[in-house]
């Protein structure tokens, strides 16, 4: 498929980023007979690293350029949209599985926070921009704390906001793609193992040395998290805890 034709064709499921992005985002195999939606910070990087494996019928696979590239579009088996021809008669198949995985959003937040935003980097640096702009002016070298990322995402569009902080609803594009399983990082290998048995892999022999590619909770969440900061991010998480069965009122911890 053409650039041109696929950014026609994938216009309709462009509503929350851009075409980029949406072949980035979506995974498929002929294989498995899957098309897998990710989901940054939901233990995404596990996630691929099976399904890679799986695919390539090697139990060891690595990427070769260490943990962050398992990421690598260019370099996975997995397929992108743009590579499928017609991808919407494969999405609308009855004979394949459409998964994606969600996350508590109050610790999906959190953890954006402190993996992208309290370290020094790029995203950090564009919050502080942000924040300049919307005259919470901060030094260039300073961190932002919680509350003032909180702040600069609630100024956001949902087009505009990372996908390491968009609400998993729009990520996954629910409202156009009915999943046939969902799920969850807090239920990671009891759901993975289910996965692979629908599928049609043996997790276990895939799901070996996984330490560098696990995204972990975040220890004391209470020190981040007051009532009035967890009403205003249940607020801008609406979608997440209506969609996939979260509890708003459950502190930051999973229902």
């Amino acid at each position: 498929m053409s650039k041109r034709t696929f950014a026609e064709e994938a216009a309709r499921h462009c509503k929350y980023y851009n075409v980029n992005t949406f072949a980035y985002l979506m995974n498929i195999s002929l294989r498995y007979r899957y098309w897998y939606a990710d989901t940054p910070g939901t233990g995404d990087g596990c996630i691929k690293l099976i399904l890679q494996r799986a695919e390539l019928e090697d139990p060891d696979y690595q990427p070769p350029y260490g943990p962050r590239w398992v990421h690598a579009r260019r370099r996975s088996p997995l397929l992108g949209p743009q590579q499928m021809g017609a991808y919407e008669d494969w999405l609308r198949r009855d004979d394949i599985l459409r998964f994606c995985w969600t996350r508590d959003p109050y610790m999906r937040f959190l953890s954006a926070y402190l993996d992208y935003i309290r370290p020094p980097g790029p995203m950090r640096s564009l919050i502080v921009k942000a924040l300049r702009a919307l005259d919470r002016p901060l030094k260039p070298e300073a961190t932002p704390g919680f509350e003032d990322f909180l702040f600069a995402v609630e100024h956001e569009t949902i087009v505009d906001m990372s996908p390491d902080w968009k609400p998993q609803y729009h990520l996954t594009l629910s409202e156009m793609i009915d999943y046939d399983f969902i799920g969850r990082f807090e239920h990671f290998e009891r759901d993975m193992r289910g996965l692979a048995s629908r599928l049609g892999f043996d997790y276990d022999r895939y799901a070996g040395h996984l330490d560098a590619y696990r995204t972990s909770d975040p220890e004391a969440p209470e020190r981040y998290y007051t009532p009035a900061l967890r009403r205003r991010v249940a607020k801008l998480y609406e979608a997440d805890f209506d969609c996939f069965g979260y509890s708003p009122s459950g502190g930051a911890e999973a229902s």
